[in-house]
């Protein structure tokens, strides 16, 4: 027999930083906007969006680093 426990995520107090590759007002910072509201529902925790224009094709990733 095994015994289940409820697995319980780790959740820290800074806000999540999601990292758009476009300048503001485009499309795709709108797309970037929209996750971050979603996100900040599901996840009950601040998101903030940064555009950072200067990344051209890196995608761009930031693990609260």
């Amino acid at each position: 027999m095994v015994a289940g426990g409820a697995v319980q995520a780790q959740q820290t107090s800074a806000p999540i930083r999601l990292l758009v590759g476009f300048a503001p007002g485009g499309a795709l910072d709108a797309v970037g906007r929209a996750l971050a509201d979603g996100l900040r529902t599901e996840l009950n925790q601040p998101v903030i969006v940064e555009n950072k224009s200067t990344l051209n094709n890196l995608q761009p990733i930031d693990l609260n680093t």
